[in-house]
């Protein structure tokens, strides 16, 4: 970014342009159009999709990029990952000065580290931003953290626009992407398992019964529930890894593939392994969600090579 400070007024936004008519900016655009107090600009490579999205909320689509961000405060790219390179390359040289580009595609790190590079010449604040929650539920609530130089100054911006933004204090462009990727693992770790569970759930017949039984998981905070499994697993690891044993023989035993219940069975067994190459840490480690987290992490940055094959035992119950 040029060395000349950006100083515009962190909240002042008049025209906001979107890039890219899919379910994150048509989710945006609905919202935004609602506002009497500034003007949105819709934007998008031509096509019929396109086009319709736009004209659903009632605006006709601009499909010359140039023109559409020469007068925006904010430009939201709400493309795909695969088009941010040549999205960027496209406005460069047309962005006014201080105007906030704000990068909304799931793009990787060294992706949103690209794109800030390409915009390096312009006198723009480029900001990486990364949705944290399904935006079928919640539309333009939906959360999401930016990072980056200029991330507060994004943040309020979208705070006065409506939208559900927290900036990452002390933060570089490419951490919202990170941490997005981080709980990935978990978000769509946990669709993959849903799947598994259901699968086996409707092979017997039992598919009702199960949602039933996921309704405990609407009564505790979902940070409880986190807390919970982190202060746990080192001690309850070996009898969760036999339970999981038995839930890979009945997946079989119905003529289901194991995919998800296999990596879990190897995390458990992992952790089963690094317990006995290294010891038992102890209890006030052990029995501590965060302090369990960084004896893990320790454990998995000296090395090992991969958990082996355990035979299984009788499941006791448990978690």
């Amino acid at each position: 970014m040029p060395d000349t400070p950006l100083d515009a007024p962190a909240a002042s936004c008049k025209v906001v342009t979107i890039i890219g008519m899919g379910e994150v900016g048509t989710a945006l655009g609905r919202s935004l159009l609602a506002r009497t107090d500034m003007s949105t600009i819709l934007c998008s490579r031509p096509s019929e999709a396109s086009r319709e999205a736009a004209a659903a909320l009632g605006r006709e689509l601009e499909t010359d990029l140039a023109r559409a961000v020469a007068e925006a405060d904010l430009v939201l790219v709400c493309a795909t990952a695969k088009a941010l390179d040549g999205i960027c390359g496209q406005i460069s040289g047309h962005l006014r000065r201080d105007a906030i580009v704000a990068d909304l595609t799931a793009s990787t790190p060294a992706q949103v580290t690209a794109a800030e590079t390409r915009l390096a010449d312009d006198p723009v604040r480029f900001v990486d931003v990364a949705i944290m929650g399904a935006v079928s539920i919640g539309h333009a609530q939906t959360p999401m953290v930016c990072s980056g130089a200029h991330a507060a100054a994004l943040a309020e911006m979208a705070g006065g626009l409506g939208l559900n933004m927290r900036a990452m204090a002390e933060s570089r462009v490419g951490d919202a992407s990170r941490l997005k990727l981080a709980r990935s693992v978990f978000a769509k770790g946990m669709e993959a398992l849903l799947l598994e569970s259901a699968l086996a759930a409707e092979a017997f017949g039992f598919w009702d019964e199960l949602q039933l039984q996921f309704e405990n998981f609407d009564k505790t905070p979902m940070r409880e529930h986190l807390d919970m499994y982190l202060r746990t697993h080192l001690r309850h690891a070996e009898r969760r890894h036999v339970e999981m044993v038995a839930s890979e023989t009945q997946l079989r035993e119905a003529g289901l593939p194991s995919l998800t219940t296999a990596a879990a069975i190897t995390r458990y067994a992992r952790t089963v392994d690094l317990l006995a190459e290294r010891g038992k840490p102890p209890d006030e480690i052990r029995d501590h969600g965060r302090r369990a987290l960084g004896w893990l992490l320790e454990q998995e940055r000296q090395g090992r090579g991969p958990a082996g094959d355990r035979p299984r035992e009788d499941a006791d119950e448990d978690v």
